[in-house]
């Protein structure tokens, strides 16, 4: 395969994406199936019309030369892969597409068993608008759905709209943020979530599908507010309607578990217990008989597993994939089959299973880039939100500690996502988690140069960083879920070796960062039951808890003598401090901000609630100021260079949503 740097082309049939492979067009459509090859479908056009990019092409041969380079095709002798010369740098020509939502990006790998399907569905579009929609859910008959939208700028409400013509209805006008809709099967009534600005917890509201006033269902804790992102929907309907299964926690931080919530009276009860060591169940789905509950249980941040147990209380779930990857959000078709999505090689992918046959997993074709599934047995109609986002690196000018100098402009783009840069002790490069190479891993370039670039891990995982630099920049120091739960992991930044297991075990251990003199690194772990800040020796050894209060993110003041930490992961938390010489004292410093926060020379930098604007404050005291505005909503991490003359963070390209469907679904 030639894997010279090329411009965007496009080969525009089977036939051409095979010759520039070098194998059979049986085998480029198997590796489409089973090993992601990534090729994109015309909508509304006839079956088989396909095309892909050369350069995503490249991308992926590049993640999976090794695993499929001596593998002999389907009815044709084993080809040599042709040598792929070495490069000493990467440039930026990817464009358009993300993964995670997050929460996090991708590899189609299959489980323990893969079935083919090689009779493609087109899915035609169900809604086209400018902005972004999601959350589809059907009405009984499967003659209107309705889905959560920011249709209006600055807010998302709640649509019904016709599966067939353009008629369409408003039902919500609240300027909070509602989102995952449900349809009840008696089709009287619509549950939906609403969060209202800066609030934790979420609020279930009841409304009729023909609008009209609200009923507000409670204030719960869980999913909707954890640290996790965790994908909706948050709650599933039982047949008969009379009562909604939800993932809720018993308070802030907590994890999260199944409860069965009446409708008439709004008695919650426990369905089941979480093991201890997991983070909780969300997503649930009854089967249509009300037999069986189909769920995704969080092992590990970013590692999530369809578990199905009899809708009962006491019930006993049982695992029924066993991939160690991301798994969310299963709808019934029948009373044995599953749709779900899971985040594979760079973005999300549709897979169907029998929930009798554990671990037998096939990808539902035309599916690339799908999540939130719906069906509507009545119509026989697969829904599902098609995401294609993106995130890029940015970096601004700084006048003076806290002062733009001028606007941002980009630094890094992709076709994936670009997040939580960090800068190098001596300025010279950038660490920072991308996706640009099918799975997110810890990448690391010149920071005059985004040509000059290597990659530093090779983790088939959906979460792999943020990285921070040892003082002497010898080494990173990152989190990684390869392994099933998130744990801790050293490596050398000048690449080429594997990186070195520092803290493992059934807790979720992440958000590594260096000490200034560089004896410990600190991290955030939830082994007490919520997420505290630990330290440990680089070179291992035992963990030392240093909050007991909650805390997250922890960074250290460049003269050693403050602790920075974050009270927890939710998207919008307060700032702390404490001395590091001394009796220990905890103040606050900043109320509210969301979750991502770095430490320069003489004050703090932050990104505000909003994700639009980077703050700034002082550790002398006085108020905090907006020291960026970048007028595009930020992703994940800020960071200054060492000589506090520059600011990198992360942008979201705006992209959009659309509601899919597949006709006929079988």
């Amino acid at each position: 395969m030639n894997l010279e740097v090329s411009p965007r082309v496009r080969l525009d049939s089977w036939k051409a994406i095979a010759a520039h492979i070098g194998r059979s067009v049986r085998t480029v459509q198997r590796w489409e199936i089973e090993e992601g090859l990534p090729v994109h479908r015309l909508q509304l056009q006839q079956r088989g019309a396909v095309f892909a990019y050369r350069d995503e092409l490249e991308t992926w041969w590049r993640a999976r030369s090794q695993h499929l380079g001596a593998q002999p095709a389907e009815g044709e002798e084993a080809e040599p892969a042709k040598p792929v010369a070495p490069r000493r740098s990467i440039r930026p020509w990817w464009v358009v597409a993300l993964a995670a939502t997050g929460v996090a990006v991708i590899l189609v790998t299959r489980t323990a068993a893969t079935r083919r399907d090689r009779d493609h569905q087109i899915a035609i579009p169900l809604t086209t608008f400018e902005r972004n929609e999601g959350h589809p859910t059907f009405s009984p008959d499967g003659s209107e759905f309705a889905f959560a939208s920011n249709y209006t700028p600055g807010n998302s409400d709640i649509y019904v709209k016709a599966v067939r013509g353009e008629a369409m209805r408003r039902l919500t006008t609240h300027p909070a943020y509602d989102y995952h809709p449900r349809w009840s099967p008696n089709g009287k009534h619509i549950a939906f979530w609403r969060r209202q600005h800066l609030k934790e917890g979420s609020e279930l509201v009841l409304i009729s599908p023909e609008g009209g006033p609200e009923r507000s269902l409670g204030e719960f804790h869980g999913p909707v507010s954890s640290n996790l992102r965790v994908p909706g929907p948050y709650h599933g309907w039982t047949p008969d309607s009379r009562s909604l299964v939800l993932g809720v926690a018993d308070g802030e931080g907590r994890p999260f578990r199944l409860m069965r919530l009446s409708i008439a009276d709004g008695k919650l009860n426990p369905l089941f217990e979480v093991p201890a060591g997991r983070l909780g169940d969300a997503g649930p789905s009854v089967s249509p008989d009300g037999a069986r509950l189909a769920f995704h249980r969080f092992i590990g941040q970013g590692t999530s597993q369809i578990y199905v147990a009899p809708l009962l209380a006491g019930g006993v779930p049982k695992a029924i994939t066993f991939d160690r990857k991301f798994n969310a959000e299963p709808v019934w078709i029948n009373n044995r089959e599953i749709v779900f999505y899971g985040y594979r090689f760079g973005e999300m992918q549709l897979f169907r299973m029998n929930v009798d046959e554990p671990g037998n997993v096939s990808l539902v074709p035309g599916g690339a880039g799908g999540l939130n599934p719906a069906y509507s047995a009545a119509a026989r109609q697969l829904a599902f939100t098609a995401a294609h986002p993106n995130s890029d690196l940015w970096r601004a000018p700084l006048a003076s500690p806290g002062t733009a100098a001028g606007p941002g402009r980009e630094y890094f783009t992709s076709s994936r996502q670009e997040a939580v840069p960090e800068y190098s002790p001596d300025g010279r490069s950038l660490a920072f988690t991308s996706a640009r190479a099918g799975y997110p891993n810890v990448w690391i370039c010149e920071a005059n140069s985004a040509d000059q670039c290597r990659q530093i891990t090779h983790y088939e995982s959906s979460l792999t960083g943020p990285s921070s630099w040892s003082p002497d920049g010898r080494k990173l120091v990152l989190g990684s879920n390869h392994a099933g739960n998130y744990d801790i992991y050293t490596v050398e930044a000048v690449g080429g070796a594997e990186p070195k297991i520092l803290v493992s075990g059934p807790a979720d251990d992440s958000f590594p960062f260096w000490s200034r003199d560089g004896r410990w690194i600190y991290f955030a772990s939830n082994r007490t039951g919520r997420f505290e800040v630990w330290k440990i020796a680089p070179q291992g050894g035992t963990a030392v808890q240093v909050t007991s209060d909650g805390g997250y993110i922890a960074r250290e003041s460049y003269d050693g003598k403050w602790l920075y930490y974050s009270k927890n992961g939710s998207s919008v938390t307060s700032l702390w401090r404490r001395a590091l010489t001394g009796e220990p004292k905890d103040a606050q410093l900043i109320e509210k901000f969301a979750m991502w926060y770095t430490v320069g020379r003489s004050g703090v930098y932050f990104i505000l609630p909003g994700s639009k604007q980077i703050g700034y404050r002082d550790d002398i005291g006085g108020a905090a100021r907006v020291a960026l505005d970048l007028q595009e909503y930020l992703f994940m991490g800020v960071a200054v260079s060492p000589d506090e003359r520059e600011l990198c963070t992360t942008l979201v390209k705006p992209g959009g949503r659309d509601i899919m469907m597949f006709e006929n679904f079988r």
